[in-house]
């Protein structure tokens, strides 16, 4: 089983809009399954994103432990962001708010 990462910036860029993408679908109480995961990501990118392409780098995300997969049924997959994959969100995100306010403030 693969590590966690413990720096953001150790995920590739794609990697983390999935992680953000499952954050939105969780937020809006939707259901974060392969599909609405993948339509979530072209908004963020403004462009395809392939089955090829998302799918091996959400069962990376899982062997990091930042997320969850779980069988909805035969053919879908949902997943979920983990204690970790939460905490690596959080973090950035008061990392961004950190320089963002000491920009502001000088």
């Amino acid at each position: 089983m693969t590590r966690p990462p413990t720096e953001y910036h150790q995920l590739r860029g794609f990697q983390r809009d999935c992680l953000l993408a499952i954050a939105r679908l969780e937020t809006r109480d939707n259901s974060p399954y392969g599909l609405a995961i993948k339509r979530e990501c072209q908004s963020i990118r403004d462009e395809e994103v392939t089955h090829t392409k998302l799918y091996p780098n959400l069962d990376e995300l899982a062997a990091q432990q930042l997320i969850t997969k779980q069988e909805l049924d035969a053919r879908t997959n949902t997943y979920t962001l983990t204690d970790a994959g939460r905490s690596l969100l959080t973090t950035h995100a008061q990392s961004l708010d950190t320089i963002l306010t000491q920009e502001a403030t000088a």
